[in-house]
């Protein structure tokens, strides 16, 4: 027994996601569902679900709250095992006991319930904390190119971060009596590890930190920080201007409009760096266009390109997004932005200035 507290009161570092946010993802394409509180994206598992009538059942409830109809199924230990997997935040203003039950890793009736050993929430701890820094063991490295790489560090569990799209971590490092904290946007974020895509600076006391560790090293990491996110059907073309590792954010919006089926956003890139071997994740970028059928399209802007004739070669102006991002039929009715301080204004007063997007149509990462 016990008052009931609501979720905000009791745990720190959780995901709270509104219930305006809860119903916007009631499609076959992007399905949530609330049980005691939490909430699960039940997408993938949509036609996995056994049963004749259950798929239908569990989608009834897209966007709302699946409890009593979880709990009157009577689930075993193994479906509730997989509902975990798929947990990714707390439904704002939900409330739960202070008692040591958890509903989800028990049955809904108190009667036959026993006492979990490591007390409440033994499953629902939050991977992440916005407060208390967590330790993750780097797993493996990945050159990408000759200044950067991808860190692919081990989450516990075989669980993932949960980090809502184009979300950031906090990475903490204490250097002498100086504490230094660095944000970064996460490129993947899977079973069982995250992975950061981390260019090295030579003034960048973060960047040459994570470039000196080994295999099974360290770090302490808090979040999630929550930004603009990308919810499905928000845009029909979104132009998207990136430099460096600016495109990590880009990388998240993009993989999660190839997971979601029936989205079938327009994307145009304009992608900024310096050379060609400077450009991050090409191969992946390349490839992800040649398979939207036409949908997605890429311009790499060089400033001091290997090529003297490389035909787009100079820095951001209007006649380089005239070329590219507004060079399609239907022009972008939402913009994306990431890269340094000077590179973001930039393309902000040339998007305000010279094509009149409004400003709550550009989106801004950092």
């Amino acid at each position: 027994g016990g008052e009931p507290i609501t979720i905000e009161e009791g745990m720190e570092g959780v995901n709270i996601i509104t219930s305006e946010e809860l119903s916007n993802h009631k499609t076959k394409e992007s399905c949530w569902v609330v049980v005691h509180g939490k909430v699960y994206d039940v997408t993938e598992y949509l036609p996995d679900h056994p049963g004749e009538r259950s798929a239908p059942l569990l989608f009834r409830h897209a966007g709302g709250d699946a409890t009593d109809d979880f709990e009157g199924m009577f689930h075993s230990k193994r479906a509730r095992g997989i509902l975990e997997d798929m947990y990714i935040g707390e439904l704002e203003g939900a409330q739960r006991s202070n008692s040591f039950l958890d509903p989800v890793s028990a049955k809904y009736s108190p009667g036959s319930i026993s006492r979990p050993s490591t007390g409440m929430f033994m499953k629902k701890t939050p991977v992440l904390s916005k407060i208390i820094p967590k330790e993750f063991a780097l797993k493996k490295i990945i050159r990408v190119n000759h200044n950067t790489k991808v860190f692919r560090f081990m989450v516990p569990n075989k669980r993932k971060l949960g980090l809502p799209v184009a979300s950031t971590i906090m990475i903490h490092l204490k250097k002498g009596d100086e504490k230094i904290t660095r944000q970064y946007t996460p490129i993947a974020d899977k079973k069982g590890y995250f992975d950061l895509l981390i260019k090295e600076y030579n003034t960048g006391n973060m960047s040459e930190f994570i470039h000196t560790l080994s295999e099974n090293d360290t770090i302490l990491v808090t979040g999630p920080i929550l930004g603009p996110t990308y919810r499905f059907g928000i845009s029909r073309h979104i132009g998207m201007i990136a430099a460096g590792t600016g495109i990590t954010p880009m990388i998240q919006v993009l993989s999660e409009v190839r997971r979601v089926k029936g989205d079938h956003t327009k994307i145009t890139i304009l992608y900024a760096n310096r050379s060609e071997r400077d450009i991050l994740m090409k191969r992946r970028l390349d490839r992800w266009c040649e398979e939207s059928s036409g949908d997605w399209k890429i311009h790499y802007l060089l400033s001091q390109p290997e090529d003297e004739l490389y035909p787009m070669q100079g820095r951001i102006n209007a006649n380089f997004f005239n070329y590219s991002i507004f060079a399609e039929e239907q022009t972008p009715d939402h913009m994306m932005i990431c890269g340094t301080d000077g590179f973001v204004d930039t393309a902000k007063q040339i998007l305000m200035e010279s094509f009149e997007i409004p400003e709550n149509k550009i989106t801004v990462y950092w």
